[in-house]
């Protein structure tokens, strides 16, 4: 696990429009473990929404957990999805459906066949930033 302490939030221009970022978890997590982040990025004056995904339902698709996530951002503005895990083959599918602005990569696995490949600039026209430790 990487040390939350060694990761650098930049904070936002006062006059910048509030963010909304979707911290969508991988396998074996719960938005709980999204708790820290949370709290830090809400510190900053942006807004955070952390989604339980059904990861305990084997038949559920990618599809069906981004369908889940939809549901949870539908009708807020400047969303800015972190994957983390597992996470990372859901935020793309997320993309098109929502206001969506950046998509951020946390340790994130990738399945060809939903963005291509994962260390384009650009995804779906969306900056991409991809963080591993």
């Amino acid at each position: 696990a990487y040390p939350i302490n060694r990761i650098k939030l930049y904070r936002v221009e006062d006059n910048s429009p509030e963010i909304t970022f979707g911290l969508v978890h991988g396998s074996w997590h719960r938005a709980v473990h999204f708790d820290y982040l949370r709290y830090e990025i809400e510190n900053m004056g942006q807004r955070a929404v952390t989604i339980d995904l059904p990861t305990d339902d084997p038949n559920a698709t990618f599809d069906d957990h981004a369908e889940v996530v939809t549901q949870h951002l539908d009708g807020f503005e400047n969303i800015v999805l972190v994957g983390h895990s597992r996470g990372g083959n859901i935020i793309p599918r997320v993309a098109g459906k929502l206001s969506v602005k950046k998509l951020i990569y946390l340790c994130s696995t990738f399945e060809p066949s939903t963005i291509g490949r994962p260390t384009d600039d650009e995804v779906f026209g969306l900056p991409v930033f991809v963080v591993n430790n």
